[in-house]
């Protein structure tokens, strides 16, 4: 199956659109509670904040390279809900955690389809 260019431009748009509104939801709580102080921070929730942390340089990469970015972001949430399952026994709820997924998955898309084509 032969993947029109169109469409992978509209993915990778809405993967860097998602992305960059996900980060910047991230910066705003970061910012938002007067600031996050890591020596405050439990052994947990410091790796989990470096797995957010792998996460948004992942955003930042995809603009370049597709592939890397999009593994960092997904490789980022999925260490994120292990350390979290291991942690709580629970996974994280909300919508917003599994909606981090989307931008890295289609980043991946876009780089498959691109590879594919060459």
């Amino acid at each position: 199956m032969m993947v029109n260019s169109k469409f992978i431009l509209i993915i990778r748009w809405i993967a860097r659109i998602l992305g960059i509104f996900i980060l910047g939801i991230f910066l705003l709580f970061l910012i938002g509670d007067g600031g996050m102080n890591p020596l405050r921070l439990s052994v947990t929730e410091l790796l989990m904040t470096i797995c957010l942390l792998i996460f948004m340089v992942g955003i930042l990469v995809a603009w370049k390279q597709e592939g890397v970015g999009g593994a960092m972001m997904i490789g980022g949430m999925i260490l994120f809900y292990l350390i979290n399952f291991i942690g709580s026994a629970k996974f994280p709820g909300g919508w917003v955690f599994p909606l981090m997924f989307v931008p890295g998955i289609l980043y991946l898309i876009c780089w498959f389809a691109v590879k594919r084509k060459n």
